[in-house]
């Protein structure tokens, strides 16, 4: 059984080892270049997502892989003397393919993984500089020597090649690794807009078409790039579809203009698109689309957060009155349209300001809390707990009448009584419990409630009274 685990992982390499060839070999077919430079290296993004989802043991197969696939383009058999050239070059082309896709990981890790990528601008340029520049960096330089070592560029077209090679590097993190590991997110970590399946296809096929509308026109001397926008409408898609279904599109563009630059001379289309201009393209878009993700995303945080401490109590987390009382409004509705019982009670803490008098404002926070936690802990799925003010509490029951509703309060108090809040303050409480009748609206139910509560505290508090009984609640 111990030596499962290292069968699997053994087996694991070796398929990231393959699918680095595979598509390192697909890359090559977009090559116009007879060094076999890419515009677009799939290995590289590809590798960077594989290795971040599943772990770094395949950074050795990223190795493997690129020394293999460096070994079958440069090594020549022929002589013993050029099989060393060849062996080196592609020893230093797989280095500097691990290093890029290390440099990637180790990006992901100190902004917080793809999460902090797609939320944080900070985590954005840690990505861009690491992951993105320097990875290709590193790799264009060891793969740029080893092309020089085995003869396949000159010295004067080290520097063209050298660019391409990196663009083509940085332009593969930037664009796959991205989209492919939004998918280890779920859709609510994601920046996503509400639009609906037919305008999602809608935006997706505008993607598609607009790339092929450019070479069309120049059929008919009408020079105009549409191409580039794609751009605002790559936008569109993130504001309403989501970031996971704009990165989709932009990787879609790229493959349609990948597509178009391989099939410009079928049907005598002009594409007139260069690796360069291809570059530009992948990294305004993409760029783009992560900058206004991570912004969408911050905004919504902020919103969120506003919304809460509108809505909260800061002290106990609970709900406040003025968010209460919506939910009220709604209950009682809902209680009048099917006929079900509603009832609320009121909370009051027994002679809190002594505790505030004696012992500090801080202690009086933590009896407020502590009673917060207790009172929340047996809610059920539609109740409601909201702090009324100063040490009032309101408990909304649905489903539940006068006698139900008494019980609970009971209960409550009980707990209360026996328990230490605050870390060493005993407090009582005293409740009041009303239930909603005929013709009752939400200020009677609420001053049904709050007389209760009135009778509770002239009897002598640490007492439950019900409204409309004339037996006191014992």
């Amino acid at each position: 059984m111990g030596s499962t685990p290292r069968f699997r992982i053994a087996l694991e390499i070796l398929g990231m080892a393959l699918t680095y060839v595979f598509l390192a070999r697909v890359g090559h077919s977009f090559s116009a270049e007879s060094n076999g430079i890419s515009p677009l290296w799939l290995p590289s993004g590809v590798s960077l997502a594989l290795v971040v989802y599943r772990g770094k043991y395949l950074l050795t197969g990223v190795f493997l892989g690129s020394l293999l696939l460096n070994c079958w383009a440069y090594i020549d058999f022929s002589t013993l003397f050029t099989i060393f050239p060849g062996l080196g070059a592609a020893f230093l082309t797989g280095v500097g393919d691990l290093i890029c896709v290390g440099l990637g990981v180790w990006a992901l890790e100190r902004c917080g993984g793809i999460a902090g990528v797609f939320r944080s601008i900070r985590g954005l340029g840690v990505f861009m500089g690491y992951g993105v520049a320097a990875g290709a960096l590193v790799s264009t330089v060891l793969g740029a020597t080893g092309l020089l070592l085995v003869g396949k560029v000159a010295g004067g077209d080290a520097v063209t090649s050298g660019a391409v090679w990196f663009l083509g590097d940085a332009a593969g993190v930037l664009l796959l690794a991205p989209f492919l590991l939004s998918f280890t997110l779920d859709d609510e970590e994601l920046p996503r807009g509400d639009a609906g399946l037919s305008e999602r296809l809608a935006l997706g096929l505008l993607v598609f078409a607009l790339p092929m509308v450019s070479p069309l026109l120049r059929t008919v001397d009408l020079e105009f790039r549409m191409d580039f926008m794609v751009s605002p409408l790559l936008l569109t898609v993130l504001l309403r579809a989501g970031l996971r279904p704009a990165l989709g599109a932009a990787v879609c563009l790229v493959a349609v203009q990948l597509f178009l630059l391989k099939q410009q001379e079928t049907f005598g289309l002009s594409v007139n698109m260069t690796p360069i201009a291809l570059h530009l393209l992948i990294a305004v878009n993409t760029v783009s689309l992560l900058v206004v993700g991570a912004l969408l995303w911050q905004q919504r945080e902020m919103l969120a957060k506003a919304v809460e401490e509108a809505t909260h109590d800061a002290l106990t987390g609970l709900l406040n009155r003025r968010s209460g009382i919506p939910r009220l409004e709604k209950e009682l509705s809902r209680s009048v349209r099917y006929g079900s019982p509603l009832s609320l009670v009121i909370f009051d803490i027994d002679h809190f300001k002594d505790v505030n008098d004696n012992y500090g404002h801080a202690q009086g926070d933590a009896v407020l809390r502590d009673f917060s936690r207790l009172a929340n802990r047996d809610l059920r799925e539609h109740d409601m707990l909201a702090r009324w003010g100063g040490e009032e509490f309101l408990l909304m029951l649905p489903a539940t009448d006068l006698a139900g509703a008494g019980m609970r309060a009971e209960r409550l108090r009980n707990q209360i009584a026996e328990a230490s809040l605050g870390g060493k303050h005993r407090v009582t409480i005293s409740a009041g419990v009303a239930q909603l009748k005929r013709g009752m609206g939400i200020d009677d139910l609420l001053a049904s409630a709050d007389r209760a509560l009135y009778a509770a505290k002239e009897r002598g508090r640490n007492r439950t009274e019900l409204a409309g009984s004339p037996v006191p609640y014992d």
